[in-house]
């Protein structure tokens, strides 16, 4: 009868569908010289920067050369990012902590949304996003 519950609970013949969160909808950039996968993303809607997709990393990095532009070039009316002071330690990444967090606003694709990112200084890529922005 329609409407009723199914009576097939087996689960060799049940199918479940994973539903993700976001879905990354951008084409990869290809970087000279390198095989790793990057995107471009535009931070606090002025910034354009080529970022590396790094699904080993846990977090999401900038670079403090790409937060001191953001405070440069913010645009008139508009206060730079506010810091979140608290150092973090990489054990992995550089071996050199995060000077501070900050929340921006990452477009990727089609997709926007705000994200938290750790600052730091060593860092030689303007941006790395991790699996917590995945």
């Amino acid at each position: 009868m329609l409407g009723d519950e199914p009576t097939d609970d087996d689960p060799s013949t049940t199918t479940a569908t994973a539903v993700a969160e976001k879905i990354l909808l951008a084409p990869l950039v290809v970087r000279k010289g390198s095989n790793r996968p990057a995107v471009e993303v535009t931070v606090n809607q002025r910034h354009r920067c080529v970022a590396l997709l790094d699904t080993g990393a846990d977090i999401t990095l900038i670079s403090g050369a790409l937060y001191s532009s953001m405070c440069e070039e913010r645009g008139e009316g508009q206060s730079p990012p506010t810091l979140i002071p608290g150092p973090m330690i990489f054990d992995d990444f550089y071996g050199a902590p995060a000077t501070a967090t900050t929340e921006v606003n990452i477009s990727i694709g089609g997709m926007s949304f705000k994200h938290l990112v750790y600052i730091n200084e060593e860092m030689t890529i303007p941006m790395l996003i991790g699996l917590d922005c995945l």
